[in-house]
């Protein structure tokens, strides 16, 4: 499964998850620029803030390099989208229920 992005790209299928990626992108920078304003300083003094800014961060970096790619940019990708699936750390922190759920199955 790790590999199937390297087997298959130049799928069709590889071009349309693009943009997804693309778009969800772009969404999440208007959604921390809109909370920047609206909470100005404010935003920057919850550890939450940064962790948003790292991981839309991160994906402009993987953006910028997927045109110019070698061997070992490709190896720092796969380490930047293993970081970016940390956002569900975000949704468990605000979620009650899906935390005593986890808690329960430990």
């Amino acid at each position: 499964a790790a590999n199937h992005e390297m087997d298959n790209i130049d799928g069709q299928e590889s071009a349309i998850f693009a943009h997804l990626e693309l778009l969800f992108l772009c969404l999440y920078t208007v959604e921390i620029m809109v909370r920047v304003l609206a909470k100005k300083i404010l935003f920057f003094s919850f550890a939450w803030g940064w962790f948003d800014v790292s991981i839309v961060g991160i994906g402009w970096i993987e953006v910028a390099s997927s045109s110019t790619m070698n061997l070992n940019q490709v190896r720092m990708v796969r380490v930047l989208k293993m970081v970016r699936v940390m956002r569900v750390l975000r949704l468990l922190r605000s979620s009650r229920e899906v935390r005593l759920l986890l808690n329960s199955l430990m």
